[in-house]
């Protein structure tokens, strides 16, 4: 990177090995660029983010960032304070390692305004947490929870309402594909055969594997699942006469769970759902997003989730009342009509029915949770967007209402408006 920007000085022929780098980022750089933040960030009111985070030596560590208004930037910036190791988790020690950190950077928390973090116990407890202990210092702060964190736990905790076994499904068809170049190569010559269509060509393939750390890829893996239900059918039927017996039981089991037809209909219901999870979610990850449109669009999935197994009074609907989805639906009656509606499918459809029931009312439960308790805060900041504010071409319009001394300033000026002498004439008139 310095040879690629040093064209024509000094520093294009410097050369640096690895531990001389290292060494004068950790021992030079870093403590001059903490210096340079110490002065930039002095007395200044500021917001926290706190994540706690393990590395592959099992060392915990905890990770602060500060944000505030830099004058030298004359912008609101985003600054990274520092990543300390600690030794116990618990709420007083995090506080402590916090505290000195701060202490080193100059910054008090009688100035801190805001908190965000994720939504472990130790940190947002009410009690004998990291947040607390904020609150004590600084009782005007504001906490955020992490909104994104929050909606991928809402989506797995709700998901877990269904059988287990799709679950299963999910972790080991990637997995089967995941370290055999020959499988991949098997499954996608039988994908060019049986969809030989030139709109088949983007089709996605089902080699992504699911993470919980990685909060957008649950949707995406049920979606490529479920696209390549067919396919992925006929590859492990082919697949397990062939399989060695290392893996004959793991083929099997899959084939089965692939061939239950049932399977295919809680994929059908859960990828939807999964999905708008996920939109909220990247909605949130943006970076330039305006904070009143956010919570509305947070406000608004919850409301949707209400509207679709609560009735008015806030019970749950009956399950035959409850919005599954259009395509679930039509599902539901192929699957019916091609049992010729038989007692025990329609036994099959009920408890599929109930589970799926059971998934939303989890859902809901688990975002009205973790809606952030100071959503109020955020109510027409979007007024004051600088692309609105400096917009010539737009037209701005008041949708709120006008405060007490808005309406009295306007009062004023339509009174000034009359012949103040033509209403005292008619007075003494009368």
């Amino acid at each position: 990177m310095m040879k690629k920007n040093s064209k024509g000085s000094e520093l294009e022929n410097l050369q640096l090995h690895r531990t001389q780098c290292s060494k004068l980022l950790s021992k030079i750089i870093a403590p001059a660029l903490f210096e340079e933040l110490k002065e930039d960030a002095k007395g200044k009111k500021y917001s926290m983010l706190v994540d706690k985070a393990t590395d592959v030596a099992t060392d915990k560590h905890i990770c602060v960032i500060v944000r505030y208004y830099s004058d030298s930037r004359s912008r609101i910036v985003t600054e990274f304070g520092g990543h300390v190791p600690i030794v116990g988790a618990t709420g007083h020690e995090m506080f402590l390692t916090m505290s000195n950190t701060l202490g080193k950077m100059g910054l008090k928390w009688s100035d801190c305004v805001g908190f965000g973090s994720d939504g472990a116990s130790s940190k947002i407890g009410e009690h004998n947490s990291v947040w607390s202990r904020v609150r004590e210092q600084s009782p005007n702060c504001q906490l955020n929870r992490c909104v994104c964190h929050s909606l991928a736990l809402c989506i797995e905790k709700a998901f877990d309402k269904l059988p287990s076994n799709l679950g299963h499904l999910l972790q080991e068809v990637p997995k089967w594909f995941s370290k055999s170049v020959i499988r991949r190569d098997a499954f996608k010559e039988l994908f060019r055969v049986m969809d030989a269509k030139e709109e088949q060509r983007g089709t996605p393939l089902p080699f992504q594997k699911l993470s919980c750390t990685r909060w957008l890829v649950r949707g995406k893996v049920i979606y490529n699942i479920l696209l390549n239900w067919e396919e992925l059918k006929a590859y492990f039927a082919v697949a397990v006469p062939r399989a060695d017996v290392s893996c004959l039981y793991k083929a099997r089991e899959i084939l089965g769970m692939l061939e239950d037809t049932v399977n295919l209909l809680y994929f059908h219901f859960v990828s939807p759902i999964v999905t708008e999870f996920e939109r909220n979610n990247s909605v949130f990850q943006t970076t330039d997003a305006d904070p009143e449109e956010l919570v509305s669009e947070l406000v608004l999935h919850h409301k949707s989730l209400q509207d679709r197994i609560l009735d008015r009074n806030g019970k749950p609907l009956p399950l035959n009342m409850v919005d599954y989805g259009a395509k679930f639906m039509h599902e539901l009656y192929t699957f019916i009509n091609q049992q010729n509606h038989s007692a025990e499918a329609v036994d099959k459809v009920n408890e599929v029915k109930r589970r799926c029931a059971s998934l939303l009312i989890e859902a809901l439960k688990q975002v009205e949770r973790r809606l952030p308790a100071s959503t109020g805060i955020f109510k027409g900041l979007s007024a004051f967007a600088p692309c609105k504010v400096l917009c010539q071409t737009a037209t701005h319009t008041h949708n709120h209402k006008l405060s007490p001394l808005e309406k009295t300033t306007s009062n004023i000026n339509l009174l000034r408006s009359f012949n103040l002498s033509f209403i005292a004439h008619q007075l003494r008139f009368h």
